[in-house]
């Protein structure tokens, strides 16, 4: 994947996932609400075999989705998002 399309994927997900916190508190129900809200994402890019991994700490939600391989690819992006 070119670095654009890289960008524009990672400047989706990060919109997505900011609207999908609705400023809902740290929990099971939002970590899910993120892990499905970037699953989808990725799907529409064709990334389905992507892992994704959500965690809380100091008031940053931490969105960490690791890549199939790819030629060109970065192989992890990591979201950090404040607001939970």
């Amino acid at each position: 994947m070119p670095a654009t399309k890289m960008d524009d994927l990672a400047a989706e997900l990060e919109g997505a996932l900011m609207d999908a916190m609705q400023g809902d508190a740290w929990g099971a129900t939002l970590a899910g609400r993120l892990e499905r809200t970037a699953r989808t994402i990725l799907l529409r890019h064709g990334l389905g075999r992507a892992r994704v991994r959500v965690s809380h700490q100091a008031g940053t939600v931490r969105v960490v989705v690791q890549l199939p391989p790819g030629p060109q690819r970065a192989a992890r992006l990591v979201l950090s998002l404040r607001g939970a």
